[in-house]
């Protein structure tokens, strides 16, 4: 009947606070945020502050709301101008959107310039852009052929260090993000048909009823746990696990990993 699914529909108009949140980082309201909050940045943190506002703390678990990897990274690419707000190893910048960490991961673990971004690991001279990496050892033999390929992949760039870096987001042809856009991406991501079937086979399952009942209650994301309860609004002190003392308690954590 063309009616939106509303919980897809408030993440995308989540993701959009993240989106405004980078490109318009220079107006007073972005600024109060970052100064307060982190940023943009501090929305990809797996680890959510207990002295973040509900709001702040929902905006980044809406944005991270993907097995995959956040579905809002996803559908971004990096357009790299001066390279000051990319981070060289860890943001996916290059064509396939792998970040350099992922695909070298010896050269990151040796790297001296870990955490920087790409405006710090070079300079412009009279020909042109400079790689000036550091590394805390030389190579091992079985190393150069892969730092030979990365420095053979890295010559090929160029770095405009007289524009800014942006976003682009690829739902879209304006390369900007739209509701329109960003509502087909989470259908692609979180499909309902899965869902539908899923619950057709557990209902079919040889199971005590309660056994039943209790997965039911846990796809649909209606157990108690301290992050369901922060979610509803009720007061909780902390909502770290009470096992491991180093992640949320969420559904996914507890039974999961």
């Amino acid at each position: 009947m063309g009616i939106r699914d509303l919980g897809k529909f408030n993440l995308a108009l989540l993701g959009k606070w993240r989106w405004n949140l980078f490109n318009h980082h220079g107006e007073l309201w972005a600024q109060v945020l970052e100064s307060k909050f982190g940023g943009w940045r501090n929305l990809d943190a797996t680890r959510r502050s207990i002295r973040e506002s509900l709001w702040w703390r929902d905006l980044g678990y809406a944005c991270n709301l993907s097995e995959k990897g956040s579905w809002l990274k996803n559908g971004t690419k990096w357009k790299v101008g001066c390279g000051s707000k990319v981070l060289f190893w860890e943001d996916g910048w290059m064509e396939d959107g792998v970040s350099l960490k992922e695909k070298y991961p010896r050269l990151y673990q040796i790297s001296q310039q870990q955490n920087r971004h790409i405006q710090q690991m070079g300079t412009i001279t009279d020909t042109g852009w400079e790689w000036k990496l550091q590394w805390k050892r030389f190579f091992l033999e079985a190393e150069i052929d892969t730092a030979a390929k990365f420095m053979k992949h890295l010559h090929r760039l160029t770095i405009h260090v007289q524009q800014q870096d942006m976003c682009r987001w690829e739902g879209d042809s304006s390369d900007k993000y739209t509701m329109g856009s960003a509502y087909e991406l989470l259908n692609r991501n979180f499909p309902l048909e899965s869902l539908d079937e899923m619950f057709k086979a557990l209902w079919e399952i040889k199971v005590p009823s309660k056994a039943t009942i209790f997965a039911w209650i846990l796809i649909r994301e209606r157990l108690p746990t301290k992050s369901n309860l922060r979610r509803r609004n009720v007061e909780t002190n902390d909502v770290t696990c009470a096992f491991c003392r180093s992640h949320d308690e969420d559904k996914a954590h507890l039974f999961f990993t």
